[in-house]
């Protein structure tokens, strides 16, 4: 957030504006008669920023596309810098966390529980899957434990799906890693995503990547994830099944973690840097 009475120049990073898309008291914790309020508090703080930044920072194509839809910008006032897997998740794995690690075949999502995750959707399938090839396969959640965290924990009840779902809360970078790393493969079945860095951890920790086909996931996994339509449940029970019998999967790991190497925390730098040395000759020629 920007201070909406700062009257200075300054530069605003938005990451997304996916509070446009995902309304409703299913997204917030606040009171029915709170929230109201805490939107019109929200969008006058975008609206600030948004209108009276020297330049906006976002971290991929479809962000700065977003934006270009609701507010009249220019496009070249929009800075796109990518963001990038953190150096850890491209160690070599040396110890098997076992007492981690579920002795049955999974599938891992990490993120929050937030609505536009999807993660229910996700359940759903996981279930039919079970159903349909009479496999063990699990889904293990890595969420924060929050109160998304709680209603999740009792949609998962309701849908008595306990038998194939793990839920864990925090987890240290190398718990994630390697929980990426012996897993079947990382998938995210969200509906809106300003970067979607999770599958660049996973493609480090050479995890196969099962992707949501919206928003800014294809435009940043590129050709190194596969992809399904998260409102459809054959489509995602369809890829489930081709990525648990997947023939080259050694090759397309190692493809998949080259890949994201090439997203790095100093190119954003540079980048964010480059923005700001803009700002400054701007403003020292005004």
């Amino acid at each position: 957030n920007a201070p909406i009475f700062y009257s200075q120049p300054f530069l605003v990073t938005i990451h997304d504006l996916i509070k446009h898309h995902s309304k409703g008291l299913a997204t917030t914790t606040h009171w029915p008669f709170i929230y109201p309020f805490k939107r019109a508090g929200y969008y006058l703080a975008i609206n600030q920023a948004i209108n009276h930044s020297k330049l906006i920072l976002t971290p991929s194509q479809a962000v700065k596309k977003d934006i270009l839809q609701f507010y009249p910008v220019k496009s070249d006032k929009i800075v796109v810098t990518p963001e990038a897997a953190d150096p850890i998740f491209f160690k070599p794995i040396t110890k098997k966390i076992k007492e981690l690690i579920p002795n049955k075949p999974y599938l891992i999502f990490t993120g929050n529980a937030y609505p536009h995750k999807n993660i229910i959707q996700l359940i759903k399938a996981v279930q039919l899957y079970r159903q349909k090839h009479n496999s063990q396969l699990q889904l293990v959640i890595v969420t924060a434990k929050d109160a998304f965290y709680q209603r999740l924990s009792r949609q998962i009840r309701q849908l008595n799906a306990l038998s194939c779902i793990k839920i864990k809360g925090y987890s240290s970078d190398q718990q994630i890693q390697n929980l990426y790393h012996y897993s079947v493969a990382f998938i995210t079945p969200s509906l809106f995503e300003g970067f979607g860095l999770p599958g660049l951890e996973a493609m480090a920790s050479q995890t196969l990547v099962l992707s949501s086909n919206r928003t800014s996931l294809p435009e940043v996994y590129g050709r190194q994830a596969m992809y399904f339509d998260p409102d459809n449940l054959d489509a995602i029970i369809k890829v489930i099944h081709q990525a648990v019998n997947l023939t080259n999967r050694k090759q397309r790991l190692q493809f998949a973690q080259k890949y994201a190497r090439s997203f790095s925390w100093q190119k954003t730098a540079q980048l964010t840097l480059n923005a700001y040395e803009t700002c400054f000759c701007l403003r020292s020629h005004q």
